[in-house]
C-alpha cells in the first residue's frame, strides 16, 4: 500500500492524466445512448435496414432532403415531427433510424419519438455527412 501511495505522490501528473482519461472514456460511452436513443454508425444503419427492416426517417428540411438522402428514407422535417406522430405509429415497434445532415437534429427528434413510446429508436451518428464520408450512396430527387 505504501508503494502505491509513494508512486502516486512521485508521479501525480501521470495519475491525474489517467483519471482524466477514465472520465473522458466514461462520458463518451454514456453519450452513445442519450435518453433512450442510441447513436449508431452508418454501417450499423445498413445492417439494421437489411436484417431488421428498420425504417429511416430523415428530419432534414425538404431542400436538404432533395439534395441527397438515403434510399427509402421518409422525409419528416424536424419542425413537423410532433405533428406527424400519428402517421409514424405504424413504425412504433420497428427499429427507427433518425437521420439529419450532421447527426444533432436527428438525436433530438429521436428523443421526441422515445418520449412518445416508440420502442427502438436510433440516430445516425454524424448524419448524412458521415454517410457520404465513408462513400455510401445517396439519392437525389
Amino acid at each position: 500500500m505504501n508503494n502505491i501511495l509513494q508512486f502516486s505522490i512521485n508521479h501525480w501528473p501521470l495519475l491525474a492524466t489517467l483519471i482524466v482519461l477514465i472520465i473522458i472514456l466514461i462520458i463518451e460511452e454514456t453519450k452513445t445512448t442519450i435518453q433512450g436513443v442510441t447513436k449508431i454508425s452508418p454501417n450499423k444503419t445498413v445492417d439494421l435496414v437489411n436484417h431488421q427492416n428498420a425504417v429511416i426517417i430523415d428530419v432534414s428540411n425538404q431542400e436538404q432532403f432533395k439534395s441527397g438522402h438515403i434510399t427509402d428514407s421518409i422525409n419528416v422535417p424536424f419542425n413537423k415531427i410532433k405533428d406527424n406522430l400519428d402517421n409514424l405509429t405504424k413504425y412504433k415497434n420497428k427499429p427507427i433510424i433518425m437521420v439529419c445532415y450532421s447527426g444533432q437534429t436527428s438525436l433530438r427528434a429521436g428523443i421526441i419519438l422515445k418520449k412518445n413510446n416508440f420502442a427502438n429508436v436510433f440516430s445516425l451518428s454524424g448524419g448524412i455527412l458521415e454517410w457520404k464520408k465513408i462513400g455510401l450512396p445517396l439519392i437525389k430527387s
